[in-house]
């Protein structure tokens, strides 16, 4: 594999990208404050605001030809608020937190290739210090889909006879041995192209 390879971004990836691209072009509450972190911001500019991640991302096995995998991601929305007093910081968590949700009405625009959100999951937290009051909604939409991996043909390390990487294998010779000691030779297996 080469080293490029390996920069190619995953689903989930993606997945985050465009939720993040999404919630900056609908009118929530948050505006153009929507964050591709964990970490909340400290800047009293940057409240109210939506943080956007990805959590746990998982791939099973389910078959070959080609290789495929059922992928999940939790993909975790946060809305905060900071301020004061502590209504209007509830009210407005609140409301992030029905702007949130109706992120489902969306799926099919940022994720294709999602087969279903499995569950979703929702804290709301309110908390206190001195006078200054922080308001959480977490939500974790537990998205789902198959990853499909098509064979790569990777570089070869021995000797190849020439013409033999990468063509098509048309016909074989066969050599079998019987139970019973005795060899068979000069059999010929050949191979469909299509």
């Amino acid at each position: 594999m080469l080293a490029e390879d390996l920069t190619i971004p995953n689903f989930a990836q993606v997945l985050r990208a465009r939720t993040v691209t999404l919630l900056q072009s609908l009118n929530t509450l948050a505006g153009p404050r929507v964050f591709d972190t964990r970490t909340v911001p400290v800047s009293a500019q940057d409240s109210p605001c939506l943080l956007v991640y990805i959590d746990d991302e998982s791939l099973q096995w389910i078959g070959d030809a080609p290789r495929q995998y059922d992928a999940t991601a939790k993909l975790t929305i946060v809305g905060y608020v900071s301020g004061a007093p502590s209504v209007d910081v509830e009210t407005q968590t609140e409301q992030l937190s029905l702007e949130i949700r109706s992120l489902l009405n969306y799926v099919a625009f940022i994720a294709p290739p999602v087969q279903r959100v499995r569950a979703i999951d929702k804290k709301f937290s309110i908390k206190a210090d001195a006078d200054v009051f922080e308001g959480y909604a977490i939500y974790v939409f537990d998205m789902n889909w198959t990853e499909v991996f098509e064979p790569m043909l990777a570089p070869f390390s021995g000797s190849v006879p020439p013409g033999a990487y990468g063509a098509p294998l048309t016909e074989t010779d066969l050599t079998v041995e019987t139970a019973t000691g005795e060899v068979l030779t000069g059999a010929t297996i050949v191979f469909p192209l299509s």
